[in-house]
């Protein structure tokens, strides 16, 4: 989910804008945890003991809100900091400034500067940044009533399509109660009632006939990536649709069609490697991939890392990262 060209820029007085300084990893993510509840901070690749960034709390209506700022490789919560400080709470997350990648349950989602995400506690995740300045609005919503009220689609982690309709009515609302002075109910619900539909949409239905092709061709992709010989005119004739039809529905959606189907088999690799498979060579061909060279070179553009260090980033090294 790639961003808006036209995203919302936030700057009022009253909004969530601390000034950035210099943290010790350690003490940024005290101060994270003290706010968001259990989380770890991967500092930047180079400068592994240090973070540049802010958080700065509010109440607006009655949601907890936080703006996370900084310059940090990532930040995760795996499943022993769940269990020790249990997820009662769905952020919904404002890319409000740089960009950002969201990992939950298996799934990457790319946000740019205007993109929406609802992110769950309760589920593990990673905030990848790659030492890039990013900043983050966070709304918490409480799980239990989001689930009443939004439906089980809201959980384990879901990006909100910018294309969607909706989402304009939902970007003026959500800047309207950053922006606000005071505490204002209506508009507190009114971002709810905005979520709400947009999600009775998406379950029952009610979506363009181009985001329903997308979503076809996204399903067929996932089930497919594997197989390097897989490409877009295969695609088009299993859909019966042009190739020029699908490139401008992946258009449509911000990315082209390579772009997916690399990010699909990154994905599969990466989880592969996570599992402990040490065999590069053949996760990158299992994955899709029939040039080694090429493989290397987009695992670490897309993950920051080569593919032989993902074993020895998942855990937590001394010093980086605190659970």
């Amino acid at each position: 989910m790639l961003g808006s060209q036209n995203a919302p820029s936030i700057r009022s007085p009253h909004c969530l804008s601390a000034e950035w300084r210099d943290y010790h990893v350690d003490d940024y993510t005290s101060l994270l945890r003290k706010v968001c509840g259990s989380f770890g901070v991967d500092a930047r690749l180079h400068e592994r003991d240090k973070v540049r960034g802010a958080v700065e709390t509010r109440l607006i209506s009655r949601f907890e809100t936080v703006t996370v700022s900084l310059d940090a490789h990532r930040v995760v919560r795996d499943r022993k900091m769940i269990r020790s400080d249990p997820g009662e709470h769905l952020f919904l997350i404002f890319q409000k400034e740089g960009k950002s990648t969201i990992i939950q349950e298996d799934r990457a989602s790319e946000l740019d500067t205007g993109d929406f995400f609802i992110a769950d506690a309760a589920v593990p995740s990673e905030f990848v940044y790659g030492g890039r300045r990013s900043s983050q609005v966070s709304f918490h919503l409480p799980r239990e009533e989001m689930i009443a009220r939004l439906g089980k689609a809201c959980v384990g982690g879901k990006e909100i399509c910018r294309h969607d309709p909706l989402v304009p009515a939902l970007t003026s609302v959500f800047t309207r109660l950053i922006e606000a002075e005071a505490c204002s109910a209506a508009l507190g619900e009114a971002l709810i009632n905005i979520l709400c539909a947009y999600f009775h949409a998406q379950a029952h239905g009610s979506e363009s006939a181009s985001n329903h092709l997308y979503r076809r061709a996204v399903d067929r992709l996932e089930a497919r990536a594997r197989d390097a010989s897989f490409g877009i005119d295969t695609l088009a004739a299993d859909l019966g649709v042009s190739r020029r039809t699908l490139q401008r529905v992946f258009a449509e959606h911000g990315h082209g069609f390579t772009t997916r189907l690399q990010a699909i088999r990154l994905d599969c690799a990466r989880s592969r490697l996570l599992g402990g498979e040490t065999n590069i060579l053949g996760v990158a061909y299992d994955s899709g991939f029939n040039d080694l060279s090429h493989f290397y070179r987009l695992f670490r553009d897309r993950f920051g890392v080569a593919p032989g260090q993902v074993k020895a980033l998942s855990k937590p090294p001394a010093g980086r990262i605190v659970a």
